[in-house]
């Protein structure tokens, strides 16, 4: 009930008046002995529009990623992330088709992190790491290739 979201002209703010959402978020974590784990997410989400019978822009039905993580010694961890993201209603970049089918994508992701003394870690990230070219929302391209990296302080 009572989204806010913007009027039929994009030019300002309106009160959706009845909107219905639910869905399911769900995940599952083992622990492969003592060096590896497996974690997987899933969401489902129905997001609906009740006055205009239609979905709401932006929300994909289906989403997942599944993580694979690594410790090959006590400081050292990797992971990768697979992440899908299903289709979803959007309209073009100045809206000129105001709903059209996005499609879905997905990416892999790698992370590592190592634990040196006294609370110090060193960490980096390539996010993206096959490059791969989507645009989230319609007409905004994702970056490519990203790497990350830092040092964290506890």
């Amino acid at each position: 009930r009572n989204l806010i979201d913007t009027n039929d002209t994009f030019d300002s703010y309106a009160n959706r008046g009845r909107v219905t959402t639910y869905g399911i978020e769900s995940f599952a974590a083992v622990a492969l002995g003592e060096r590896w784990a497996l974690r997987v997410d899933y969401t489902w989400t129905v997001a609906g529009d009740d006055i205009a019978r239609q979905d709401l822009l932006r929300r994909p039905r289906h989403k997942a990623d599944l993580t694979a993580t690594w410790r090959p010694t006590a400081q050292l961890t990797l992971a990768a992330t697979a992440l899908y993201v299903g289709t979803r209603i959007d309209g073009n970049r100045d809206f000129s088709i105001t709903r059209l089918t996005a499609p879905a994508y997905g990416t892999i992701n790698l992370s590592a992190s190592y634990a040196l003394r006294h609370g110090v870690t060193l960490f980096g990230r390539i996010d993206n790491a096959l490059d791969k070219h989507y645009q989230n929302p319609i007409g905004f391209d994702r970056p490519g290739l990203g790497a990350f990296a830092g040092v964290r302080f506890n």
